[in-house]
């Protein structure tokens, strides 16, 4: 079961890495519900372990709020030609942001090896993919991209706690899945609002700076 679950750690951080490189927004949505399954994953594995029914419960939200209703508002909110865009909207070129991802993962690890307790390694993964979603949001310009960075941080969260579950509190839990619900469609109407007047990304924004 260990070992199932380290590769759960790291293919979670391979598709953080993956989520900031892809060209398309639909793949780096794709490699978001991939990542979030793996979360879902990780939570039944402790609810096996623990034998609590709120961790089972909590399971069911966490696959209905995040890996169907959140990539549903995305894409009902944007075009598609909008999450079929090719581009590289990004404030360094794909080779130095890939090294800076890799930089990042390899911090994260090291210092959950040094720091952490008896599972550093577990959290050590999980300050890694935290580090490399901040990475995407920071190096992305893309809205598509920069929400699902943002995501894929809360599932780092997600995982690091999956490690110290016993008990959950199941309406606190569900209360954090639907208060991120309503961060994304909040996130999505605002950029669509700035589309229509005009502003395509970001880096377009720069006269708002004090």
């Amino acid at each position: 079961m260990e070992n199932l679950s380290v590769w759960i750690f790291l293919l979670a951080l391979f598709l953080a890495v993956y989520i900031g490189m892809a060209r398309e927004g639909r793949l780096a949505i794709g490699g978001y519900v991939v990542q979030t399954v793996l979360v879902v994953v990780a939570y039944g594995i402790s609810a096996m372990k623990t034998g609590d029914a709120g961790i089972w419960w909590a399971m069911v939200g966490l696959f209905v709020i995040r890996v169907v209703m959140i990539p549903g508002v995305v894409m009902r909110f944007f075009t598609k030609n909008q999450t079929n865009y090719r581009g590289s909207l990004m404030v360094m070129t794909p080779t130095f942001a890939l090294l800076l991802y890799v930089l990042l993962a390899v911090i994260g690890i090291g210092i959950g090896m040094v720091m952490g307790t008896s599972g550093g390694l577990f959290e050590g993964i999980s300050l890694a993919l935290l580090l490399v979603s901040i990475g995407v949001v920071a190096v992305n310009h893309q809205a598509i991209k920069q929400i699902f960075g943002i995501l894929s941080g809360d599932n780092a969260v997600d995982l690091l706690l999956s490690l110290t579950l016993t008990r959950v509190a199941v309406a606190a839990d569900y209360v954090v899945f639907i208060d991120v619900a309503i961060a994304v469609y909040l996130l999505s109407m605002l950029t669509i609002r700035h589309r229509r007047h005009g502003q395509q990304n970001i880096s377009h924004m720069n006269e708002l700076k004090g």
